[in-house]
């Protein structure tokens, strides 16, 4: 038997795309293969990406969708012909399983200034499954019209934490818009029984220097270790009376603490110091 030699790098594209789909989606070796078809990102890869997006076979069709999602970020002029074929695929799309890889794909795929679709994007807030209402916070990401925004602000009270979580990080932080409806859905959220979700609306309140995340923050820095995201609020906010607080939190550290942590909080102290 013949020994082997050289890896993903040195496979033809039909070896890469053999080797994926006799992977499992979730796994390493799937996404190692389709991440080398991405950088790849030639007249082959396109094509035969293309045609495994029409192929009746689910898992074909995923690896299709799969490697025309970020075909671009290496090749930018296969951006608008990827985001044409998957927004085919969203219009006739019954696999809730397709479907979630569709919406991921138009995520990153579409800009925050191309609202083409967004309503049909907006139509599946109202899936069944919380895994589709999470890839439709994850499409509208960055979008500041006022469909995809009034999704957001419905997401947010979902029932699913991760959902509320992902369209609070979009309300919050990933547009700067500000009304006083963003303001409304944020401030519902300051007291999600869900961690990350709460610190996302307390960092989007402080983004808008919203007075009344002062007395929020006051309380959660007197918890013991506080998430790194209320350290980022704080020196967002720019409030100095946050700083002795937060040095007090700095007192807290032993060997047992997480560097990365020590960090977080250091660097929020040397901001909201520089901007006192």
């Amino acid at each position: 038997m013949s020994k082997r030699v050289g890896g993903r790098k040195s496979w033809g594209v039909d070896t890469l795309i053999r080797r994926a789909l006799a992977s499992s989606e979730n796994s390493e070796s799937y996404w190692n293969c389709v991440s080398e078809l991405r950088a790849r990102g030639n007249d082959e890869v396109f094509q035969k990406a293309q045609k495994l997006c029409q192929n009746r076979n689910i898992t074909k069709r995923i690896l299709g969708i799969n490697i025309l999602a970020q075909l671009w970020i290496y090749h930018q002029s296969y951006r608008s012909k990827s985001l044409t074929i998957i927004r085919s695929l969203l219009a006739s799309q019954k696999n809730p399983k397709i479907l979630i890889f569709v919406l991921y794909a138009i995520g990153h795929l579409q800009d925050s200034d191309d609202t083409k679709g967004v309503r049909k994007l907006s139509s599946f807030a109202n899936h069944n499954l919380a895994d589709v209402r999470l890839a439709v916070a994850f499409a509208l990401l960055t979008h500041e019209d006022k469909v995809s925004i009034s999704t957001l602000i419905r997401l947010t009270r979902d029932t699913s934490a991760k959902v509320r979580d992902w369209a609070t990080f979009g309300l919050g932080t990933q547009i700067d818009t500000d009304t006083p409806a963003i303001r409304k859905a944020l401030m519902a959220r300051v007291d999600d029984l869900d961690c990350d979700t709460r610190c996302e609306a307390i960092l989007g309140l402080a983004f808008r220097k919203d007075k009344r995340v002062l007395h929020i923050l006051q309380q959660e820095l007197m918890k013991p270790s506080p998430t790194t995201l209320i350290f980022e609020a704080a020196a967002e906010f720019g409030d100095k009376s946050l700083l002795p607080l937060i040095a007090k939190q700095l007192l807290s550290i032993d060997d047992q603490t997480d560097d990365l942590w020590i960090s977080d909080v250091k660097d929020a102290r040397d901001k909201l110091s520089a901007n006192s």
